[in-house]
């Protein structure tokens, strides 16, 4: 269903024929499905292309007319306008799907992050065991990535530094999901039909208005904000740490603040009812 929010009314509606297990939505307002039986192109006019991936359970849109699907079993294809484009097998499922406009994709699985360029896979964090990843969403000048961890949590990341720029600790809300609008503000997807709009510039935080007919719910969350440094140059190549030592680096990177529920920055660092 395609929504106007200003005019708060239906503008379309297009079936995929099947069970949407996940979508995702391109600038220019197509929408792609993934069902059992793969991933399909709804536009406002209705069904578009289908493109056959067993088991699809992720897509995402890229640039160009690409864009990722991802299946129970690891299997990835990115696809172009032409079809297949390049495969590639996950030692686990993936989760969710984005593509950073720095020009890769980036998958998760529940205990990684994962980058896809240049046809091959790359390590790109990991994050707790106790708190599996769950949806992941990148800036629109692909400088910040940002993931759901466990149900309460969401994270964001710099990039490439992968510093811990901000977090959301929801006391008592589940997090649906995340998603960037203009600079500075990032959007948190609350369950039953709230949000959060989240200023990473100086940790503001603004709530939706209630429905019409829903009723006001409060809840407290733990914000904090560590705005990042200008960037540095980049490094030269080194050579890839070991696993052992990869792992230590992404809890280190992680932990402290998921500890604590807190940044060292003096920006914001309390909690506040909404």
């Amino acid at each position: 269903m395609w929504h106007d929010p200003l005019r708060d009314e239906q503008r379309a509606t297009a079936e995929a024929g099947d069970l949407a297990r996940a979508a995702a939505i391109s600038p220019s307002g197509h929408v792609l499905v993934a069902t059992s039986d793969g991933a399909v192109e709804l536009t406002q006019s209705g069904p578009g292309r289908r493109h056959a991936w067993p088991g699809a359970t992720v897509v995402a849109w890229g640039v160009g007319g690409q864009f990722l699907v991802g299946d129970e079993n690891g299997k990835l294809g990115v696809f172009g306008p032409a079809g297949l484009v390049e495969e590639h097998q996950l030692e686990a499922p993936p989760v969710a799907a984005t593509w950073n406009a720095r020009g890769f994709w980036v998958v998760a699985t529940a205990r990684k992050l994962l980058r896809i360029e240049g046809g091959a896979v790359h390590h790109l964090t990991g994050g707790p065991a106790d708190m599996p990843i769950r949806a992941v969403a990148c800036s629109l000048r692909g400088d910040a990535i940002a993931m759901v961890l466990g149900d309460n949590l969401a994270i964001i990341l710099s990039w490439p530094g992968r510093d811990n720029i901000g977090q959301l600790r929801y006391l008592d809300r589940v997090v649906d999901g995340v998603q960037f609008g203009p600079e500075p503000w990032l959007a948190v997807g609350l369950d039953g039909g709230d949000g959060n709009k989240f200023d990473l510039s100086n940790g503001n935080l603004n709530r939706t208005d209630t429905h019409p007919g829903r009723e006001h719910r409060r809840w407290m969350v733990q914000v904090s904000v560590h705005p990042p440094e200008p960037a540095a140059a980049p490094p030269g190549p080194s050579p890839p740490p070991s696993p052992g030592r990869r792992q230590a680096e992404d809890l280190a990177r992680l932990a402290p603040r998921l500890r604590r529920g807190r940044s060292h920055h003096p920006l914001r660092d309390r909690p506040l009812r909404l």
